[in-house]
């Protein structure tokens, strides 16, 4: 199927669809995470929640930045940018050695999550006629649960067994298959 077919329009949801449970999983994983966080990094309850906040506070700072840079360079170019970077971020924080690396890692993730949310309902909207946008986005905004129900599936049992590194690993291999796929 190329660009050029009209029944392209569904690639794209469908790559929308992962990239943003993919960012999903990495935004709303965390907290399945924090028994294993505070182990770790010997947090008491605020301190878990500075932790915890960390990705929301990255994505809300940039998710203008990131609209108007879809708008300017294309929402494949962002997505792919901020879903490389995403992971790259989760890699990092899978081995930061201090908290202040830690947080540092995780607004990171945040931000460079942001850049999906931004682009990918720029990217459906544009495939889709406005007789069909509804029932695409609504498709789309199922991978918000979606990633999220994935995440507090495997990632706790992953961090049990092999540590919360492993689990941030696993976070930066699926912003890495949506960057793939994008």
């Amino acid at each position: 199927m190329r660009p050029s077919d009209p029944e392209y329009r569904w690639v794209v949801l469908g790559v929308g669809v992962l990239a943003q449970a993919a960012t999903a999983a990495v935004l709303q994983g965390l907290p399945g995470l924090a028994p294993e966080l505070r182990s770790t990094y010997h947090l008491g309850l605020a301190g878990l929640g500075v932790v915890l906040a960390a990705v929301t506070v990255g994505l809300v700072s940039t998710l203008l930045l990131w609209g108007a840079a879809a708008d300017r360079f294309g929402e494949r170019r962002v997505m792919t940018v901020g879903l490389v970077g995403a992971a790259t971020s989760c890699l990092l924080a899978a081995r930061a050695g201090t908290l202040r690396h830690l947080l540092l890692f995780l607004l990171l993730a945040g931000m460079c999550c942001a850049s999906v949310n931004a682009a990918s309902g720029r990217a459906v909207l544009g495939w889709f006629e406005s007789a069909q946008r509804g029932f695409a986005m609504g498709v789309r905004q199922t991978a918000l649960p979606l990633g999220a129900g994935i995440a507090a599936a495997v990632l706790p049992p992953v961090a049990v067994r092999h540590g919360l590194g492993a689990a941030l690993d696993l976070m930066a291999l699926a912003c890495l298959v949506g960057a793939v796929a994008v």
